[in-house]
């Protein structure tokens, strides 16, 4: 990595032996404590002479750390939070508004159910009276009659279905003997309507013709014509 490099000799005790593959790195314990040279220890079974070099590792800065950290929460408050908060602040604005100018019609409303509903209580505390529980109490119990018998009713008509089922199943072929004979009798009257219709129009103007001479002459019906006279025998 680029940048400046700085070589340290440290002064270690004597009896003290460090394994060749152990790392050395900044460290603090804390960020307003000094910096020291802390070794993590190795795993190798070699160790390391008097004047050997140990293997540096770069630690991370913290302080850069803490300040890259707080540029962003800058970063966030001024992109992000300050315009959250403005549009936050608008819009508490306008329903507070909206509520202030409104505020006359909702007390009128709500002081409108609050009549109606002291009006139903009213009503209902003149139902629940001594004097009419009584009523109320024949009221329902006509009702549980009637729905009693509205039961015993649907009963009559589910056996009364399950009857007729029963019987159209039993005379399902006379049923359909019957049906056909009908269309048989149907079929019959329909190759002679005209000759019927025939006769109906002649019969019926038979009968104006009756009509009228009975009305020119109503002593008709009381007179007989006179019989046709008999041809007498040659002598």
């Amino acid at each position: 990595a680029s940048g400046t490099r700085y070589q340290v000799t440290l002064s270690v005790r004597r009896d003290w032996t460090i394994p060749d593959d152990s790392v050395a790195s900044l460290q603090s314990s804390g960020l307003l404590a000094d910096m020291s040279v802390g070794i993590k220890e190795g795993s190798s079974r070699t160790m390391l002479a008097p004047g050997a070099e140990i293997k540096g590792a770069e630690t991370a800065d913290v302080f850069a750390a803490v300040g890259e950290l707080a540029g962003q929460v800058s970063t966030l408050t001024r992109d992000k939070i300050t315009p959250l908060v403005t549009l936050l602040s608008q819009r508490v604005d306008s329903i507070t508004g909206t509520l202030d100018s409104s505020a006359p019609e909702i007390l009128g409303q709500a002081q409108s159910l609050l009549g109606k509903l002291n009006g139903a209580s009213d009503a209902l505390d003149d139902l629940l009276k001594p004097q009419n529980r009584a009523a109320v109490a024949g009221i329902l119990g006509n009702v549980e009659g009637l729905s009693k018998e509205l039961r015993e009713t649907r009963k009559t008509l589910d056996e009364t279905v399950g009857e007729l089922a029963d019987m159209a199943r039993e005379n399902r072929g006379d049923i359909r003997g019957a049906v056909t004979d009908l269309a048989t009798v149907m079929a019959s009257l329909s190759s002679r309507m005209d000759v019927i219709t025939h006769h109906l129009e002649s019969a019926t103007r038979n009968l104006d013709e009756f009509s009228r001479e009975i009305r020119r002459n109503p002593g008709q019906l009381i007179r007989s014509p006179e019989p046709d006279k008999l041809e007498e025998d040659a002598p």
